[in-house]
């Protein structure tokens, strides 16, 4: 009984993950919080958060505005697929 609820809690925790570890696409605004999941209706605010929830395959857009700070990529994607950055339209 006791590993049944070890196992429903470790799958409820990546449940909550479950949006960010799939997005594809996480978007970045200043006017986000970097507490969001990185949807266009929901941006991240800084480039580096975006650079530590990205994963192979996903693209970061970064909407205009103005960033400061450095930006340190802990993972670097796979050749086939990058983690891309770019500018998002417009």
């Amino acid at each position: 009984m006791r590993n049944r609820r070890i196992f429903f809690v470790i799958c409820a925790m990546a449940a909550l993950n479950l949006p960010v570890a799939i997005a594809g696409t996480l978007h970045v605004a200043p006017s986000g919080n970097d507490g969001n999941a990185g949807t266009i209706d929901s941006p991240i605010r800084t480039i580096q958060k975006a650079a530590e929830l990205a994963r192979a395959g996903d693209t970061v857009l970064v909407h205009a505005g103005v960033y400061r700070g450095l930006v340190l990529l802990r993972f670097s994607g796979e050749p086939e697929p990058p983690i891309t950055f770019k500018n998002a339209p417009g």
